[in-house]
C-alpha cells in the first residue's frame, strides 16, 4: 500500500500539495491479484481552504499497533503485500485552516493519474449542490421503480425500510433469461455475454471438469486455480455457475449440446454430499472430498454462528473445514436449481422441514451473509409456504432495523438491502431463472414500475392484516397466501413468474389467519406444477 502526495511542485507548508493518491494491492480468489488507485484532490478553485501541515502516521509495530507514531512532511508511505491481515494501522495526516473541507476522489485500476482524471471528468466544477442534486436524482429514479402505499401498515415499522434501497455468472445468466430477448436495444451483446459465462465456466477450475467435484489436497497442474480451499463452498457456486451458463443457453438459442453439458454440471453438487455424517439426528450434509473419493469430515457445524471451535472460515490456506463464511449446516440448503434434490438426500419432505427448523433453532442461521440469504425460504420446495411467511417475518424483525446498525452484515454492494426489500415484499427472486417465490408482503399494496418496457404491475393484498408485522404474529392473524390472481387468472401459491411481476396488470394475493388451512393447501392446485421448480423433477425448461 502506497501514499504519496501528487503535486506539480515539491510539498511544503508553503505549498501544500494540491492532492494525494492512495494505491493498494488486493488479493483476488483466482491466480492473479490486482492494484487500486485512488486520487484525493483538495485544490477547490473557489474556495479559500488551505493545507497547512501534512504527513503519515503508522504503528511502531505488529506487536503494538495502537502505538502510532506520527511523521510531518512526509509525502510517502509504503507497505509490501502480503496475503495474510496485518494489524498495522498507517495513513496520511492532512490539516487544513478550516473545519470544513471539500474534497474530490476518483478511483481507477490503472494509475493513480487516471483516477486524478476519473474525478476531474466525473466532477469539473467542484459544485457540491449540482453532485448531490444528481445523485439524489439517481436514487429516486431507482428507489421509484418500487411504489409503496402504506394505507394500513405501521408506517413507523416499514417505511425506514422500503425506502432503503460473488460471482458474476448468476447475474449474466439471470440477464440473458430475463432480457435477452431485448439486448439488442439496449447495447448488449449477447454472443460476447454467452461467451464470457462459457470461458468462465470453462477457465475457472480444471478439477470440476475433471472430477465433477473439488478435491481436498489436489493441486491444479494447470496452475488455472487460485488458493485450494474452501473446496465444498466453491462446488455449489460453481453449478449454480453451471446453471447460469444453461439457462443463457435455453434463452439465447444456443446448441443442444450446451444445454445438456451444463444441466449436467449444474448438478454435480451432489458429489460432495456424504449421507454417512450426522449432526443434531440428522444424516446428510455436504463435505470435503479427496482426489480418490473418499470424503473428508468437517464438522457441520464448524463456521456457524455458534461454532464451539475456533475455525478458519475465510479465504486463507489455513481454511481446513472446505466451507468459506458458513457451515455445512447452512450450504447443504443451497441448491437453488434443484432444491427437490436437496429435499430428497436430506430424507423427504418431513425430515426436510424439521432440518430447516432445527437450523434456525440451533442458531446455525447467520443473518448477515449471503449464504443464508434463500433459506427462510425454503419451505416453499417441501409444499410449505406458510412456514415461509412466518419465518421470513421472525428474520426480518429479529435481524433488520431502521437504526444506525439497521442491517445484520456487510451490505455487500446493496445485497443485504435488497433482500429486505424483497422480504418486504413478500418475493424472493430464483437466481438466473424467471421465477421468483411468492410470499405474504408486508405492504398492502405496491406498484412495480419497469421502465425499460414502460410497464407498471400493481400488487394488493386482501384482508391484508397489520397484526401480522411482527416476529411472532399471534394466532389468527392473517400472513397465509391463500389465492395469488395474476391478472384475472389463478396462479401458484408459491411461485410467480418474473413476466407477470414486471408485465403490467395486476396481482391479487389473498391472504387469512387459517394456519391449518395454509398448511393443508401448501403450494396450491391452481397449476400444474404448483412448487417451485427444480433441474431433477424437470424444471426450468425456459
Amino acid at each position: 500500500m502506497t501514499y504519496k502526495d501528487l503535486s506539480k511542485a515539491a510539498a511544503s507548508p508553503s505549498r501544500p500539495p494540491e492532492g494525494w493518491s492512495w494505491v493498494a494491492h488486493f488479493s483476488s480468489y483466482g491466480t492473479d491479484n490486482y492494484t487500486g488507485f485512488a486520487c484525493y484532490d483538495f485544490a477547490d478553485p473557489n474556495s479559500n481552504t488551505k493545507l497547512t501541515a501534512f504527513g503519515t502516521y503508522q504503528s511502531v509495530s505488529t506487536s503494538t499497533p495502537d502505538t502510532i507514531t506520527i511523521n510531518s512532511n512526509i509525502t510517502s508511505l509504503n507497505f509490501p503485500f502480503q496475503p495474510s491481515v496485518s494489524p498495522i494501522q498507517a495513513g496520511a495526516l492532512l490539516s487544513f485552516n478550516s473545519s470544513t473541507v471539500l474534497a474530490r476522489f476518483g478511483v481507477s485500476f490503472i494509475s493513480a493519474q487516471q483516477a486524478c482524471a476519473n474525478a476531474e471528468k466525473e466532477i469539473p466544477d467542484w459544485d457540491w449542490d449540482r453532485v448531490e442534486d444528481a445523485s439524489r436524482n439517481a436514487w429516486e429514479e431507482v428507489l421509484g421503480r418500487v411504489e409503496t402505499h402504506l394505507q394500513n401498515e405501521n408506517a413507523t415499522v416499514l417505511d425506514g425500510f422500503v425506502q432503503g434501497g460473488s460471482d458474476g455468472m448468476p447475474i449474466l445468466g439471470d440477464f440473458a433469461i430475463k432480457y435477452g430477448s431485448r439486448a439488442d436495444e439496449i447495447g448488449v451483446p449477447t454472443d460476447d455475454l454467452y461467451q464470457a459465462l462459457v470461458d468462465t465456466a470453462e477457465n475457472t477450475n480444471t478439477a470440476w471438469k475433471m472430477f465433477g467435484y473439488i478435491p481436498t489436497d489436489w493441486v491444479d497442474p494447470s496452475g488455472a486455480v487460485g488458493l485450494p480451499t474452501r473446496e465444498a463452498s466453491r462446488a455449489t457456486e460453481y453449478a449454480l455457475g453451471d446453471f447460469a451458463v444453461r439457462q443463457a443457453a435455453i434463452a439465447l438459442n444456443k446448441s443442444d449440446a450446451d444445454i445438456a453439458k451444463y444441466s449436467n454440471r449444474s448438478m454435480n453438487f451432489v458429489n460432495h454430499w456424504d449421507p454417512s455424517v450426522t449432526s443434531d439426528g440428522f444424516s446428510g450434509f455436504l463435505q470435503r472430498r479427496f482426489q480418490n473419493g473418499t470424503f473428508a469430515f468437517s464438522p457441520p457445524n464448524a463456521c456457524s454462528p455458534v461454532d464451539p471451535v475456533s475455525h478458519s472460515c475465510a479465504r486463507g490456506t489455513d481454511n481446513d473445514v472446505g466451507f468459506y463464511e458458513s457451515s455445512s449446516w447452512e450450504m447443504s440448503f443451497f441448491a437453488p436449481q434443484s432444491m427437490s434434490t436437496i429435499v430428497r438426500l436430506m430424507g423427504g419432505s418431513a425430515t426436510f422441514l424439521s432440518r430447516i427448523d432445527n437450523y434456525f433453532t440451533k442458531g446455525y442461521y447467520q443473518a448477515g451473509n449471503e449464504p443464508s440469504f434463500e433459506i427462510p425460504w425454503v419451505y416453499h420446495y417441501a409444499n410449505r409456504p406458510d412456514l415461509s411467511a412466518l419465518r421470513v417475518r421472525e428474520v426480518v424483525f429479529g435481524n433488520f432495523n431502521t437504526g444506525m446498525r439497521g442491517i445484520p452484515g456487510n451490505d455487500d454492494s446493496g445485497a443485504m438491502a435488497s433482500l429486505l426489500v424483497f422480504h418486504l415484499l413478500g418475493l424472493y427472486p430464483v437466481p438466473a431463472s424467471t421465477q421468483l417465490l411468492i410470499g405474504s408482503p408486508f405492504l398492502s399494496s405496491f406498484t412495480l414500475h419497469n421502465n425499460l418496457l414502460g410497464t407498471s404491475t400493481k400488487f394488493s393484498v386482501n384482508g391484508f392484516d397489520p397484526a401480522s408485522l411482527t416476529s411472532s404474529p399471534p394466532s389468527g392473524s392473517r400472513l397465509f397466501v391463500k389465492s395469488v390472481m395474476v391478472n384475472g387468472k389463478l396462479g401458484s401459491l408459491c411461485w410467480i413468474n418474473f413476466f407477470d411481476v414486471i408485465g403490467g396488470g395486476e396481482v391479487v394475493i389473498e391472504v387469512d389467519g387459517d394456519a391449518t388451512s395454509a398448511a393443508q393447501r401448501g403450494c396450491g392446485a391452481a397449476v400444474s406444477q404448483p412448487l417451485p421448480d427444480s433441474l431433477e423433477t424437470g424444471g426450468f425448461m425456459a
